[in-house]
């Protein structure tokens, strides 16, 4: 698109007839051709380019950037006008919900043939990796352009609230949406449950997709008697038929289907998919079903005899799903290893460890991102009434050992908050760390 015409949409007249081809946001992946966009920080990234952009937009005043105040914004619309993503693109399916949206998409991509999936996992085929949830609004077009170019028919992608926030989804046309449950989470960001809970409902009552809802969850029904073109959904536990720490024997309609996938919760994310391939009458390989593994740090077994999960679970609702639906299938006794963020949400901390403590027979508090909090009193919000069977080991190298050498034969070690995460970050300093490393050291 030339300069003039892209300098049009915030209503900019310049005689510049250059042609730009690429919209970049990060330094290090400039290219030729392109329009430079510094938001907020960003803007100290300029004098970094090793290729000199046609043009700098920059909600921040500087001589040398064209100033546009509300550029953030207006980010995802400009990317959208500026490659023509209203003429042509793929069909978007977004996943909405406060827990289950990386286990969801993972499912649907592997049932989708033709799909791109955006995702924070690595080592996924047909995916791209993004830092967040939702990437950014230039990411985000562009990542929409490179299906569209690779002739990808699909783009599913998680809609975090703060995606929907921060308007990084803003102007997307999505054909089909999921809603699969509402809590609370990223208190931090949205300060009130409110604010959050109502991101989220507003965002999908404001949509055009054709929508799938969780008829279990009291906004799913809210939104099934307020939205149009919606499919409820149900989970009912008498669907299952036979579970283990292996996989999942449940039915769904006229069909028995065994899984790897274990919890009842990644049952209802399964059946979600399901219902969605039905809407979109899409033909359902069952068999393709029985395939599907567990995605990186979502309820993986890495060990049986003893037994080792790694979860990422980091709301309230996880973790006691995950605590409950394994103590439900051990046989010996369960280990957990946990700890919670710094500088987020601390109402979570109480709740965790009372979930900790209903449902594991060991527990073992340790750290998980302190940041820049102090870390003895992440450990006291959680371990607020001082539980005898909770032994505290701040290192989560040494944590992760401890927990392996309690095992007996029939016992279950879960160690939850970092899943696929490889780092742990402790004052402003982010250190490689792996779970799944720590594990095999001691195994």
């Amino acid at each position: 698109m030339r300069i003039d015409k892209a300098l049009r949409f915030f209503n900019i007249t310049v005689k510049d007839k250059r042609v730009a081809k690429h919209l970049i946001c990060d330094s290090r992946k400039i290219k030729e051709q392109s329009i430079f966009i510094a938001i907020d920080n960003g803007i100290n990234y300029i004098n970094d380019l090793k290729i000199k952009p046609l043009i700098i937009l920059s909600n921040v005043k500087r001589n040398d950037v064209i100033y546009i105040p509300n550029l953030k914004d207006v980010l995802s619309e400009f990317g959208i006008y500026f490659y023509k993503l209203k003429k042509k693109h793929p069909t978007l399916i977004g996943i909405v919900g406060t827990n289950g949206k990386t286990s969801t998409a993972n499912i649907l991509h592997n049932l989708l043939p033709k799909s791109l999936l955006i995702t924070t996992i690595s080592n996924v085929n047909d995916s791209i990796i993004s830092d967040n949830t939702t990437p950014n609004a230039i990411e985000l077009v562009n990542d929409i352009v490179y299906a569209r170019e690779n002739k990808y028919q699909y783009v599913i992608l998680e809609v975090s609230s703060i995606g929907i926030k921060e308007k990084r989804v803003e102007g997307l046309d999505f054909s089909y949406l999921v809603f699969l449950n509402l809590s609370k989470d990223h208190l931090d960001y949205h300060k009130t449950l409110k604010d959050y809970q109502e991101t989220k409902v507003n965002f999908i009552l404001k949509s055009n997709a054709t929508t799938v809802i969780n008829a279990n969850d009291k906004f799913g029904r809210f939104l099934l008697n307020q939205k149009e073109n919606s499919y409820p959904y149900k989970f009912e536990s008498s669907i299952i038929k036979e579970k283990s720490l292996k996989g999942t024997l449940f039915s769904f309609e006229n069909h028995m289907i065994y899984t790897n996938l274990i919890g009842d919760f990644n049952i209802e994310n399964l059946i979600s998919v399901l219902t969605l391939l039905k809407v979109m009458k899409k033909r359902i390989n069952y068999s393709e079903v029985s395939s599907i593994k567990p995605i990186k740090g979502r309820m993986d077994v890495i060990s049986y005899s003893p037994n080792i999960i790694i979860d990422y679970a980091h709301t309230s609702p996880a973790f006691e799903m995950a605590l409950k639906e394994l103590k439900n299938i051990t046989k010996g006794k369960l280990v957990v290893v946990f700890g919670a963020g710094g500088n987020r949400d601390k109402t979570k901390r109480k709740e965790y460890g009372d979930s900790a403590r209903q449902y594991a027979d060991e527990i073992i508090l340790t750290n998980d991102n302190p940041r820049n909090e102090n870390q003895e009193e992440i450990i006291s919000d959680i371990n607020a009434l001082k539980d005898e069977k909770v032994t505290i080991i701040l290192d989560r190298h040494e944590a992760i050992k401890e927990g392996v050498k309690r095992l007996t034969k029939n016992d279950t070690l879960a160690i939850i908050g970092k899943g696929h995460e490889e780092y742990q970050i402790i004052g402003n300093k982010k250190y490689h760390f792996s779970d799944y490393e720590e594990v095999r050291k001691w195994l």
